[in-house]
């Protein structure tokens, strides 16, 4: 999907999921940048959890996940 049309789909599901609890399954960092929270699955168990600046901060999993497994 190119960006424009990424940036339309974003918009109407932040709109849709006010006040709901939602699961998002990305692959694209920005896609879950504003989640209250983040769980980072290794092997089908929780290994991190936080939202984006905390997981980024801790530099564990999900921050090498997001530099590109460096």
């Amino acid at each position: 999907m190119d960006s424009t049309n990424e940036k339309i789909v974003q918009d109407s599901l932040e709109r849709i999921m006010k006040k709901k609890t939602t699961v998002t399954i990305a692959d694209r960092f920005d896609t879950i940048k504003n989640s209250h929270k983040i769980c980072v699955f290794h092997q089908g168990k929780i290994i991190e959890e936080g939202n984006y600046q905390e997981l980024i901060a801790k530099k564990g999993a999900f921050y090498s996940l997001e530099r590109g497994g460096k």
